[in-house]
Protein backbone atom coordinates (compact mmCIF):
# COMPACT_ATOMS: atom_id res chain seq x y z
CA UNK A 1 0.00 0.00 0.00
CA UNK A 2 3.04 2.25 0.35
CA UNK A 3 3.98 2.17 -3.61
CA UNK A 4 1.92 5.66 -3.96
CA UNK A 5 4.29 7.80 -1.44
CA UNK A 6 6.86 6.87 -3.71
CA UNK A 7 5.07 10.01 -5.68
CA UNK A 8 6.87 12.88 -3.28
CA UNK A 9 10.30 11.89 -4.64
CA UNK A 10 8.79 12.98 -8.11
CA UNK A 11 7.09 15.83 -6.76
CA UNK A 12 10.64 16.94 -5.27
CA UNK A 13 12.05 16.46 -8.35
CA UNK A 14 9.39 18.70 -10.53
CA UNK A 15 9.89 21.04 -7.85
CA UNK A 16 13.58 21.32 -8.45
CA UNK A 17 13.29 21.01 -12.62
CA UNK A 18 10.94 24.15 -12.44
CA UNK A 19 13.00 26.51 -9.41
CA UNK A 20 10.01 25.79 -6.81
CA UNK A 21 12.71 24.43 -4.45
CA UNK A 22 12.55 27.13 -2.06
CA UNK A 23 9.06 27.18 -2.11
CA UNK A 24 8.90 23.78 -2.10
CA UNK A 25 6.72 21.93 1.41
CA UNK A 26 8.58 20.44 3.76
CA UNK A 27 6.01 18.68 6.06
CA UNK A 28 6.36 15.06 4.88
CA UNK A 29 2.17 14.60 5.76
CA UNK A 30 0.99 16.84 3.22
CA UNK A 31 3.75 15.59 0.58
CA UNK A 32 1.93 12.13 1.68
CA UNK A 33 -1.31 13.61 0.75
CA UNK A 34 -0.88 15.01 -2.38
CA UNK A 35 0.63 11.98 -3.37
CA UNK A 36 -2.51 10.30 -2.37
CA UNK A 37 -4.27 12.99 -4.54
CA UNK A 38 -1.98 12.32 -7.54
CA UNK A 39 -2.46 8.76 -7.83
CA UNK A 40 -6.09 8.52 -7.57
CA UNK A 41 -7.75 11.59 -8.37
CA UNK A 42 -5.56 13.16 -10.96
CA UNK A 43 -4.83 9.72 -12.38
CA UNK A 44 -8.01 8.45 -12.14
CA UNK A 45 -10.19 11.55 -11.70
CA UNK A 46 -13.02 11.38 -14.85
CA UNK A 47 -13.28 7.81 -13.96
CA UNK A 48 -14.62 7.58 -10.13
CA UNK A 49 -15.12 3.52 -10.89
CA UNK A 50 -11.17 3.83 -11.58
CA UNK A 51 -10.61 5.44 -8.09
CA UNK A 52 -13.22 2.82 -6.82
CA UNK A 53 -10.74 -0.07 -8.41
CA UNK A 54 -7.53 1.19 -7.05
CA UNK A 55 -9.19 1.50 -3.50
CA UNK A 56 -9.77 -2.33 -3.83
CA UNK A 57 -6.72 -2.98 -5.10
CA UNK A 58 -4.90 -1.13 -1.85
CA UNK A 59 -7.21 -3.06 0.75
CA UNK A 60 -8.74 -0.12 1.81
CA UNK A 61 -11.36 0.18 4.01
CA UNK A 62 -14.96 1.49 2.74
CA UNK A 63 -16.83 3.50 4.93
CA UNK A 64 -20.82 2.70 5.26
CA UNK A 65 -22.70 5.34 2.70
CA UNK A 66 -24.01 6.51 6.79
CA UNK A 67 -20.95 7.03 7.48
CA UNK A 68 -19.43 8.73 4.28
CA UNK A 69 -22.81 11.11 4.69
CA UNK A 70 -22.74 11.62 8.00
CA UNK A 71 -18.71 13.12 7.56
CA UNK A 72 -19.89 15.16 3.93
CA UNK A 73 -16.97 13.15 2.75
CA UNK A 74 -19.34 11.31 -0.21
CA UNK A 75 -22.47 12.66 0.50
CA UNK A 76 -25.29 11.07 -1.80
CA UNK A 77 -26.46 7.44 -3.04
CA UNK A 78 -23.77 7.37 -5.35
CA UNK A 79 -20.97 8.83 -3.08
CA UNK A 80 -17.57 6.12 -2.20
CA UNK A 81 -15.43 6.97 0.65
CA UNK A 82 -12.28 5.08 2.09
CA UNK A 83 -10.46 5.57 5.01
CA UNK A 84 -6.41 5.54 4.12
CA UNK A 85 -3.83 5.39 6.70
CA UNK A 86 -0.29 6.81 6.09
CA UNK A 87 2.75 6.25 8.02
CA UNK A 88 2.41 10.42 8.71
CA UNK A 89 -1.25 10.99 8.34
CA UNK A 90 -4.44 9.69 8.55
CA UNK A 91 -6.88 10.12 4.95
CA UNK A 92 -10.23 9.74 3.36
CA UNK A 93 -10.55 9.25 -0.53
CA UNK A 94 -13.95 10.17 -1.78
CA UNK A 95 -15.52 9.64 -4.76
CA UNK A 96 -18.92 11.02 -6.11
CA UNK A 97 -20.26 9.85 -9.60
CA UNK A 98 -23.02 12.15 -10.69
CA UNK A 99 -20.56 14.98 -10.54
CA UNK A 100 -17.88 13.41 -11.06
CA UNK A 101 -15.71 14.50 -8.03
CA UNK A 102 -12.80 12.89 -6.72
CA UNK A 103 -11.70 14.12 -2.93
CA UNK A 104 -8.55 13.62 -0.69
CA UNK A 105 -9.15 14.54 3.01
CA UNK A 106 -6.14 14.81 5.32
CA UNK A 107 -6.30 14.54 9.11
CA UNK A 108 -3.12 16.81 9.35
CA UNK A 109 -0.77 18.70 7.65
CA UNK A 110 0.80 22.27 7.03
CA UNK A 111 -1.92 24.58 5.85
CA UNK A 112 0.91 26.70 4.45
CA UNK A 113 2.86 23.88 2.89
CA UNK A 114 -0.45 22.62 1.74
CA UNK A 115 -1.54 25.64 -0.08
CA UNK A 116 1.99 25.65 -1.99
CA UNK A 117 0.76 22.12 -2.97
CA UNK A 118 -2.14 23.48 -4.30
CA UNK A 119 -0.19 26.17 -6.15
CA UNK A 120 1.78 23.66 -8.05
CA UNK A 121 -1.45 21.42 -8.63
CA UNK A 122 -2.57 24.16 -10.47
CA UNK A 123 -0.06 25.16 -12.56
CA UNK A 124 0.37 21.61 -13.50
CA UNK A 125 -3.20 21.26 -14.58
CA UNK A 126 -3.09 24.55 -15.95
CA UNK A 127 -0.40 24.82 -17.78
CA UNK A 128 1.22 28.72 -19.46
CA UNK A 129 -2.15 29.70 -22.35
CA UNK A 130 -4.75 27.33 -20.37
CA UNK A 131 -7.88 30.10 -19.44
CA UNK A 132 -8.17 29.88 -15.44
CA UNK A 133 -10.91 32.02 -13.38
CA UNK A 134 -9.62 31.97 -10.06
CA UNK A 135 -11.77 32.53 -7.45
CA UNK A 136 -10.96 34.74 -4.33
CA UNK A 137 -9.30 33.18 -1.23
CA UNK A 138 -12.35 32.65 1.26
CA UNK A 139 -10.93 33.08 4.99
CA UNK A 140 -13.04 32.36 7.74
CA UNK A 141 -12.83 31.72 11.61
CA UNK A 142 -13.89 28.14 12.52
CA UNK A 143 -13.21 25.38 15.27
CA UNK A 144 -10.81 24.78 14.41
CA UNK A 145 -8.42 28.13 13.62
CA UNK A 146 -8.68 30.33 10.41
CA UNK A 147 -9.45 28.24 7.10
CA UNK A 148 -8.56 28.96 3.88
CA UNK A 149 -10.51 27.75 0.90
CA UNK A 150 -9.04 28.84 -2.59
CA UNK A 151 -10.43 27.27 -5.81
CA UNK A 152 -10.09 27.31 -9.36
CA UNK A 153 -12.14 26.48 -12.74
CA UNK A 154 -9.71 25.64 -15.71
CA UNK A 155 -10.78 25.53 -19.18
CA UNK A 156 -9.40 22.57 -21.02
CA UNK A 157 -9.80 21.91 -24.62
CA UNK A 158 -13.20 20.23 -25.82
CA UNK A 159 -14.88 22.13 -23.43
CA UNK A 160 -14.10 20.46 -20.56
CA UNK A 161 -14.36 22.29 -17.09
CA UNK A 162 -11.89 21.35 -14.44
CA UNK A 163 -12.88 22.33 -10.85
CA UNK A 164 -10.16 22.24 -8.49
CA UNK A 165 -10.65 23.10 -4.81
CA UNK A 166 -8.15 22.97 -1.30
CA UNK A 167 -9.12 23.76 1.96
CA UNK A 168 -6.99 24.42 4.84
CA UNK A 169 -7.94 24.80 8.71
CA UNK A 170 -5.15 26.48 10.83
CA UNK A 171 -4.90 23.76 12.91
CA UNK A 172 -5.73 20.14 13.34
CA UNK A 173 -9.42 18.85 14.64
CA UNK A 174 -12.34 17.06 13.71
CA UNK A 175 -12.51 14.82 10.83
CA UNK A 176 -10.23 16.32 8.75
CA UNK A 177 -7.46 19.75 8.45
CA UNK A 178 -6.98 19.46 4.98
CA UNK A 179 -8.51 18.78 1.39
CA UNK A 180 -7.90 18.71 -2.43
CA UNK A 181 -10.78 18.17 -4.53
CA UNK A 182 -11.38 17.91 -7.98
CA UNK A 183 -14.09 17.69 -10.76
CA UNK A 184 -14.14 17.31 -14.14
CA UNK A 185 -17.19 17.91 -16.57
CA UNK A 186 -17.32 17.85 -20.27
CA UNK A 187 -18.99 20.20 -22.43
CA UNK A 188 -22.87 21.42 -21.60
CA UNK A 189 -22.49 20.04 -17.85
Amino acid sequence: MRKWFAASAALLACSAAHGWAETMPKDPAALDIADVFSHTCLHNGEDPGRVAAWARQQKLSELSPTDARKALFADGKDGRAWVIHGPLTDMYLAVRRTSGTCAVFGERADAADFSRIYDEYLQFLAPTGTPVDRSADRVEQGAYGTQTERSATIHAPKGKLTYFVMSANQKAGGPYQVSLVIAVHGAGK
